[in-house]
């Protein structure tokens, strides 16, 4: 279900036109088509501009709501799957971290409100989790964390880090490349869903220490240095940056610009809109820091196995944007292709 499904169709699936804030919405739908598992992964994308805080908390956190109290409601809904985000843990050291990091407070200023909007959800479905009675009433629930999110269709990371080459910016980086990130190949997440998904449904016949519901998982293929990850991806791109050309811009100097702008942005438009993410001190921060994720909890009791070729993943993004914006990346080419 979606507001407006009428991008990234695949053949085969079907789609629905709704709100999830809406309980009429989905409980019509849940009638139609009389799911055992809810997949919720509805959200905006984590750096709109255009939504402001009470948008966010609106979508992410009443709409979650709104899906938990339908599907406790509809007969053939056993167990909801939630996909949050590694970034719920607080803090910006996540070096290894694993679920039992404390979370965001939810009177923190000073990180985005789609940041503070998922950690009340992640919450929230984690506290719904009901063990099935006699009857099959109940609902199982699970959070799953991944971080980093990449694949095809993919409107963040990949285009971002792509568009550094026609710009011809790719020999600058910000800081040492000392800090290491856990990027998340799509596929992979999709398979941890049903994985998570099965162990809910067999709830009754996995040892207590060993069940998944009312449980989050931190879902990711290991930790690669961050501007190592973006050299993959301009190598595929056919570029090739070579260190001695590496020009090292000083996190301090980054970070006292985009304070200025942020204090700027926040003087001129009455704190009423936010600058880019690439703009605001929390977006530096998460380039520069360690958001590293230990996958042990996900591996002995989700069965996850990332499946990871890092450089076959991140050609088959480059050329899903090859193909589907031909226009943006005039002058561009796959490496080995002329």
């Amino acid at each position: 279900m979606s507001r407006n499904p009428t991008s990234n169709i695949h053949e085969g699936a079907e789609y629905y036109a709704g709100d999830i804030t809406s309980k009429t919405c989905v409980s019509k739908l849940l009638e139609i088509i009389k799911p055992q598992v809810i997949f919720h992964a509805a959200a905006p994308l984590a750096h709109d501009t255009s939504i402001t805080a009470k948008g966010y908390h609106q979508i992410i956190v009443e709409g979650t709501e709104s899906v938990i109290s339908c599907a406790k409601s509809a007969p053939s809904v056993k167990a909801l799957v939630f996909t949050s985000s590694a970034l719920v843990a607080r803090g910006h050291k996540h070096l290894d971290i694993d679920e039992s990091a404390p979370l965001w407070e939810q009177n923190t200023t000073d990180i985005p409100p789609y940041m503070k909007a998922k950690t009340l959800a992640d919450i929230i479905v984690r506290e719904a989790n009901t063990k099935l009675d006699s009857q099959g009433n109940g609902l199982l629930t699970v959070a799953l964390r991944p971080h980093g999110i990449y694949g095809t269709s993919d409107t963040i990371l990949i285009p971002k880090i792509m568009e550094v080459v026609p710009q011809k910016w790719t020999k600058y980086q910000i800081g040492d490349n000392k800090t290491f990130h856990s990027p998340s190949f799509a596929g992979s997440i999709a398979v941890a869903h049903i994985l998570a998904a099965r162990k809910l449904l067999e709830s009754d016949s996995i040892p207590a220490e060993l069940r998944v519901d009312g449980e989050a998982f931190f879902i990711n293929e290991g930790p690669i240095l961050f501007w190592d990850f973006c050299h993959v991806m301009w190598r595929v791109m056919g570029v090739d940056v070579q260190k001695k050309d590496v020009v090292v811009v000083p996190v301090w100097l980054i970070l006292g610009i985009v304070y200025v702008v942020e204090l700027l942005f926040g003087i001129f438009t009455l704190r009423q809109k936010r600058p880019p993410a690439e703009m605001t001190t929390f977006g530096i921060k998460t380039v520069v820091s360690n958001y590293t994720y230990n996958t042990e909890k996900a591996r002995k009791r989700l069965g996850f196995v990332p499946v990871c070729d890092l450089e076959e993943n991140l050609r088959k993004c480059i050329e899903w944007e090859f193909e589907n914006h031909p226009e943006k990346w005039k002058g561009c080419k796959l490496a080995g292709k002329k």
